[in-house]
Order: structure tokens, then C-alpha cells, then sequence
């Protein structure tokens, strides 16, 4: 290994991490929207989320600056 290979003490910063997650989650929840045709009730069911919560982050998804 070379020094370059090893980045002990090089962490991303905090907000990275969280756009990340955000970014995982809500293309999660677009693949699993698409693979049941739209249909918020099966998704949430697939997702093991309840539909008050899916409704809950694709709101967050149309309006990112106000959550």
C-alpha cells in the first residue's frame, strides 16, 4: 500500500454523509414507486415505513429547502 491508499484522519464532513443518505433514501423510494406503478400503499408496505411517513418524504423531496 502507499500513503495515498491509506486516508486515516480524512473523514468527509457531516452534511456530506447526510446528503448521501438523503440521496440513497429517496432514489430507494423512487425505484420502489416506479416498481409498483405508483401506488403509495404497496410501496410504503415494501419500504416498512408507514404511508403517513412516505407521504411525510416525498413532500420533503418537492420542498428540500424547507426541511
Amino acid at each position: 500500500f502507499d500513503e495515498e491508499d491509506i486516508q486515516i484522519g480524512k473523514t468527509q464532513p457531516l452534511e456530506n454523509f447526510r446528503g448521501t443518505i438523503y440521496d440513497m433514501e429517496k432514489e430507494l423510494i423512487t425505484q420502489t414507486l416506479e416498481e409498483v406503478n405508483g401506488n403509495k400503499t404497496k410501496a410504503a408496505e415494501r419500504l416498512g415505513i408507514s404511508i403517513r411517513t412516505l407521504r411525510n418524504k416525498l413532500a420533503a423531496y418537492k420542498n428540500p429547502i424547507e426541511n
